[in-house]
């Protein structure tokens, strides 16, 4: 399953990421329709797990840190629609990967 996000503070920068049979987890990044940086467990065996992921979508900024580990604290604790748009983005990437890989 392949996923699609836009960066939130740069228009240029979109990426696709999900998890496929033959790559495992997987992250591209693109600026202006060329691939600026490509993620998979084939090319990065380190990407064995979601966290390691959820690293690269901080390392490009498509969120931040904090707002990384408030999102999965609310995913614990509170309802979808109560959460600030910002952090139901990034559920909706955590939902997106671990939906893929099931």
């Amino acid at each position: 399953m392949r996923f699609f996000i836009q960066h939130p503070s740069n228009s240029n920068l979109r990426a696709s990421y999900g998890w496929d049979h033959a790559v495992g987890w997987f992250l591209t990044v693109e600026s202006d329709g060329e691939v600026e940086a490509e993620y998979d467990q084939r090319l990065n065996p380190e990407m064995l797990q979601l966290a390691e992921v959820l690293e690269k979508f901080l390392l490009h900024g498509f969120f931040n840190r904090e707002d990384l580990e408030e999102a999965l604290k609310q995913m614990q604790s509170m309802e979808y629609n109560e959460m600030e748009p910002a952090l139901a983005k990034i559920v909706d990437v955590v939902s997106n990967l671990k939906q893929a890989a099931d």
